[in-house]
């Protein structure tokens, strides 16, 4: 694609994409550390971790994940990567809370299933889910979505 403008190219949709996580992440040093998840279960560091999402269930119903979706945890900043839309906000860690301040998002214009995949990721982020992390994998539950990640390897990074 070119700008016609100055006829310079226009960057691909989804390397803007990378950038904003990479930026993010980049600004994010990690500096909290914060465990969750039951007794006996190995402590986990959310800030400079990347997952992605593996499972949604919303009202006891599975949601088929149409991926990849990765979330990144920054110290003090999340961003959500989608196949349709990017999301980011700030993030505060409790023991068993994340505290989400307002999500800001692009508003690209996906198929149905896409966008009620990023309206159910919002949701249950904006809500300040509870969350379980033990050894690779992380559960994130608000009201009645439930989402499930595992930590992303280097062999299987977006």
């Amino acid at each position: 694609m070119v700008d016609h403008r100055n006829h310079a190219p226009v960057p691909y949709r989804h390397g803007m994409k990378r950038i904003l996580i990479c930026a993010v992440a980049l600004l994010s040093v990690p500096v909290l550390a914060a465990c969750g998840g039951s007794a006996g279960s190995s402590a986990v560091s959310l800030p400079g971790t990347p997952y992605t999402v593996t499972g949604i269930v919303v009202n006891g119903t599975d949601v088929q994940v149409q991926g990849p979706v990765i979330m990144e945890f920054g110290a003090d900043a999340v961003a959500i990567d989608t196949p349709c839309n990017d999301m980011g906000g700030t993030i505060q860690y409790g023991d068993s809370t994340l505290t989400v301040g307002p999500l800001a998002a692009t508003k690209m214009g996906c198929e149905a299933s896409l966008m009620r995949q990023d309206e159910i990721l919002a949701q249950a982020m904006g809500a300040n889910p509870s969350w379980q992390a033990s050894n690779a994998e992380l559960s994130l539950t608000s009201g009645d979505i439930v989402i499930t990640a595992e930590l992303v390897t280097a062999d299987v990074a977006p």
